[in-house]
């Protein structure tokens, strides 16, 4: 596919091209161990799957997943899930036939490069209270996913997120990076880390206000500072 399906989005990846690129690295057990075999399966059924680096129903800025029957071009953006911490992805061809991966693992592989798949084989997520661009983005799809969640009570298929974790619920290659298992372990279970993670999801949770008018301020009171947002929606 050459055009992306959401005019918005700049970067599209068959998730096809992410298992062969990886295909028997450390990397892909860790984080992907499934996306060969959904890929296999949907090969036999005639669907490609896709990913674009925004466009989500849950949040413009959050990469959307897709389906695509071969034969008919007809494409369908894939729901995404909540399991335990994180969201997941249901790639299938039926509902007897689903293989779950993780959102932020497929994200972080089709479009941060990797320097290394045997080394660098965790997907982490940036966690910086420090940070009024990450605070700002994850602040906004984290109420997304609240109003979501919260108006869904009223149907049938009530969203079971509670316990939203605004440090592992993001998808975004923005908010991602590689690390070895040392670091991603060392990182979580410092002192220094724990501390980070606790200030940066209660700035999120708790101060909604504080963070929107400081993360304007931050962004918008220069023109370079504008600048420098526009290039967080920019190819890298």
């Amino acid at each position: 596919m050459s055009k992306t399906f959401n005019p918005n989005a700049s970067r599209q990846v068959n998730l096809k091209t992410i298992a062969e690129k990886y295909e028997g690295t450390p990397l892909m057990k860790q984080c992907a161990g499934h996306l060969p075999a959904a890929i296999k399966n949907a090969e036999e059924k005639g669907v490609e799957y896709y990913i674009e680096d925004r466009g989500n129903e849950y949040s413009y800025n959050m990469p959307a997943f897709y389906s695509v029957n071969v034969k008919t071009g007809k494409q369908k953006q894939l729901k995404l899930q909540k399991k335990i911490q994180y969201f997941t992805v249901s790639l299938g061809t039926s509902d007897t036939t689903k293989f779950q991966c993780n959102a932020y693992a497929i994200s972080a592989m089709a479009f941060i490069e990797n320097p290394d798949p045997h080394k660098y084989i965790s997907v982490d997520h940036i966690v910086d209270p420090e940070d009024n661009f990450l605070i700002f983005e994850v602040s906004n799809l984290y109420n997304n996913l609240e109003a979501v969640r919260k108006k869904s009570y009223d149907t049938k298929n009530p969203k079971t997120w509670e316990g939203l974790e605004p440090n592992k619920i993001s998808w975004s290659p923005k908010h991602l990076q590689f690390l070895t298992i040392g670091e991603n372990t060392g990182k979580a279970n410092t002192k220094e880390g724990k501390r980070k993670t606790i200030k940066f999801n209660d700035l999120i949770k708790n101060r909604e206000k504080e963070i929107k008018k400081l993360a304007f301020g931050e962004m918008f009171n220069t023109t370079e500072k504008c600048q420098q947002k526009m290039n967080r929606f920019m190819d890298t």
